[in-house]
């Protein structure tokens, strides 16, 4: 009698000491982030794409680099943006045409987007979706200047619209 009373004392009194196996592990893994500054577009205080005074039945074409506007009168201006973000890296373009309007009668805008580091002579020309480009590595910024055409108005009026151009990095 005394051992069956002393077998189940011994084991309660085991039993707190951890003679059982566990059954934990642990693992670890590294965690790493690239943090770019934000991409940055500003259209130029001052600049925006104005075709001046345009004839019915032409077609007026506004060079970005501003060395041969065609069947306009009258000042006129290109749009210049400034792009600045992360020194080194590749960005892309999109765009689209635009719609100006008088409210009743259309005109389509055709953008032409030129693009350098700093020179509007030197830019050269860049597709929606084109390849991507480079901030410098002197300097994070880059310029475009938007020139384009319009379809040949056929109504006289004052036409007004919006272009969109959007950057991201590649």
């Amino acid at each position: 009698m005394k051992r069956t009373l002393t077998i189940p004392i011994l084991i309660a009194l085991l039993l707190p000491l951890g003679l059982f196996a566990q059954v934990t592990d642990q693992a670890s893994a590294s965690v790493d982030a690239v943090v770019q500054q934000a991409l940055d577009i500003e259209l130029e205080a001052g600049t925006s794409v104005d075709f001046g005074i345009v004839s019915i039945g032409q077609v007026p074409v506004l060079d970005p680099k501003e060395a041969s506007h065609q069947n306009v009168a009258g000042t006129v201006d290109v749009a210049e943006f400034n792009i600045t973000g992360s020194q080194g890296t590749n960005f892309t373009l999109t765009y689209s045409n635009a719609t100006l309007t008088d409210g009743t009668n259309n005109l389509t805008f055709t953008p032409d987007v030129e693009g350098h580091e700093s020179t509007q002579g030197n830019a050269t020309d860049w597709a929606s979706g084109g390849p991507a480009r480079t901030l410098g590595s002197g300097s994070p910024n880059y310029k475009l200047w938007v020139g384009g055409s319009l379809s040949s108005p056929t109504v006289a009026a004052t036409y007004t619209g919006t272009f969109t151009i959007t950057v991201d990095y590649n």
